[in-house]
């Protein structure tokens, strides 16, 4: 049964002819409808674990070191029933390269890493040393660790090795040695994840399918969203290069710009963008975190001052407990 538009944090209760089962609670976790790093990250929207790191615009998951593993989450959990998402990845070029990287979906929290080497910073590792539950990932991989081959991708589950089984390259136009940047796009119908690959200097492309109930796996309609990655006694520099995401079945608010995006706490800053409403009511407008007094409210625009407290990072608008996607706003 899914969770119903417009639910809120309460007890959950059975009526049966007219007579009410006890409540037990359930907890409604605020959602994003869309992430927006189309021209690269900003700092303040992702939460970096283990080797990962901004570099400039550039989300930078492992930095050439050995023996290395890497996560980084959008800190606000996405509704994955049904998507599109867009990323571009750079990695080291040469044969000699490892391990690899991989987009996942998780349904825990954003404190969630994987193990090192093989495990792309997502899975188990050959000790057991168990990986990410509750999961989704899609893998590019580097190194042949279990059979899989030096040049393979693969759809994992619930933080199993993300080695075998797998879906070779070999053959195909896309190298992930080869240095190029690479253009992914992953779109999910709730019922299919289509994974499409385009080399951006060749223009070559490679697709694959997987049947997967996402949100059976997750264990619920929505998750934190990014990416992990892995290296052991070989290296690599792996970079995601941009990256977009938006549900296709929210209708929840959604930001598409700020006006400023720099100033000091009592800046007026005007919201743009949609589904915020009529009226303000219960919703709410936070600057990383720091909840602000609107001074008008209306279905496309909010005019806000910068709250006191406010520190760097994202502007979210929150409307009948489901998030917007998060818009940098620098505090001066």
């Amino acid at each position: 049964m899914p969770v119903p538009a417009g639910a809120t944090t309460g007890n959950v209760v059975v009526t049966v002819g007219g007579t009410a089962s006890n409540g037990v609670s359930f907890a409604v976790i605020s959602s994003t409808p869309t992430i927006n790093y189309a021209t690269g990250f900003a700092p303040g929207g992702m939460v970096l674990l283990g080797s990962a790191k901004l570099n400039g615009t550039v989300l930078e998951l492992t930095d050439g070191g050995k023996n290395e593993a890497a996560a980084a989450w959008y800190s606000v959990p996405a509704n994955i029933q049904a998507f599109t998402s867009d990323f571009t990845f750079q990695l080291s070029s040469g044969t000699n390269t490892a391990d690899g990287f991989t987009f996942t979906m998780q349904g825990n929290n954003t404190t969630e890493i994987g193990q090192l080497g093989g495990a792309l910073g997502y899975g188990t590792n050959t000790s057991g040393v168990a990986g990410i539950p509750n999961s989704v990932a899609v893998k590019f991989d580097l190194y042949s660790n279990n059979g899989e081959g030096p040049n393979s991708t693969g759809l994992y589950l619930s933080g199993v090795s993300p080695t075998t089984p797998a879906v070779t390259l070999v053959g195909s136009p896309i190298n992930l040695h080869s240095g190029d940047p690479f253009h992914v796009h992953l779109a999910y119908d709730g019922t299919n994840l289509t994974l499409t690959i385009t080399d951006n200097t060749t223009n070559g492309t490679f697709t694959q399918v997987w049947p997967v109930n996402i949100v059976g796996t997750v264990g619920g309609s929505v998750a934190y969203v990014g990416f992990t990655a892995g290296t052991g006694g070989l290296s690599a520099v792996q970079n995601i290069q941009n990256w977009t995401f938006a549900s296709t079945t929210s209708t929840g608010p959604s930001i598409t710009s700020l006006s400023p995006t720099v100033g000091p706490v009592g800046t007026s800053v005007t919201i743009t963008g949609t589904n915020f409403g009529a009226s303000q009511g219960t919703s709410t407008v936070t600057f990383n975190g720091t909840t602000a007094t609107p001074t008008s409210w209306t279905a496309t625009s909010i005019a806000v001052p910068v709250p006191a407290g406010a520190t760097t990072g994202n502007v979210v608008v929150t409307v009948s407990g489901v998030a917007s996607n998060g818009t940098s706003f620098t505090v001066n």
